[in-house]
């Protein structure tokens, strides 16, 4: 699961992201999302969705962070930017809901060209990659990617407990899956299955590409320190 965040760091990026008057703490805010992660979870797994678009990813977010963060079940605005794994721009905010729909038409594509189970589970690995590389929440991001998994192998491989989920670092794998290889995200997810593994290249895809405007995209190959600067500290450094 997401790795517990330090409250002398990741709370003050939380409480920037905006809370709700009753979220006063840090262990207000680790309780309260901790249970509704479970209630998203159930439903997740009630609705099996295969493919989730942008309408059910904000859905099972504020599912997640409803009463903790306002803003829950809603994407970044235009002039909110963020850093994905410490120094990956996300993408722009007008392109993420564009860019989630179409993650899904070719997630959609790639699941009706799969011929056997382990092409289903790279398909959807780098699905939620792709997710995680668009970025589209101020917070919460892998916590919805979680909540979303647990859907997708229901729709799968049917409805039943998966404890071990609970012990994967999906940071990392998702950061795999984005930067071209879902053999670890996949790996675990065909072997809590009972599913034999991705060898070698059947784990290699596409690299995500950063979803910015034409121009962003020019300078992101030109001067990508410069603009990742502008984006932590908000105007350009010398």
């Amino acid at each position: 699961m997401e790795n517990q965040p330090h409250p002398g760091t990741q709370w003050a990026k939380i409480q920037k992201a905006g809370l709700c008057p009753e979220i006063k703490t840090f262990a207000d805010y680790t309780a309260k999302y901790l249970r509704q992660l479970e209630d998203a979870m159930d439903e997740s797994m009630a609705r099996g969705i295969l493919v989730p678009g942008p309408d059910e990813i904000a859905a099972f977010h504020q599912i997640v962070f409803d009463g903790i963060h306002p803003w829950a079940g809603q994407f970044r605005k235009s002039g909110q930017s963020v850093i994905c794994d410490g120094t990956i721009p996300g993408a722009d905010a007008h392109l993420i809901d564009p860019s989630l729909r179409h993650l899904k038409e070719e997630t959609d594509s790639g699941l009706a060209r799969a011929a056997t189970d382990q092409d289903k589970v790279a398909s959807i690995a780098r699905y939620l990659g792709n997710l995680r590389r668009i970025h589209p929440f101020l917070d919460g991001n892998t916590r919805t990617a979680v909540v979303l998994l647990y859907g997708q192998m229901t729709a799968l491989f049917g409805k039943r407990d998966r404890p071990a989920m609970a012990s994967f670092e999906f940071k990392g794998m998702l950061r795999g899956a984005y930067e071209g290889n879902v053999t670890s995200l996949a790996n675990c997810i065909l072997k809590e299955e009972g599913v034999p593994v991705l060898l070698g290249q059947q784990g290699e895809v596409e690299k995500a590409a950063p979803a910015l405007d034409s121009d962003m995209a020019a300078a992101y190959q030109d001067d990508r320190q410069r603009i990742l600067d502008e984006q932590r500290y908000g105007k350009r450094r010398p």
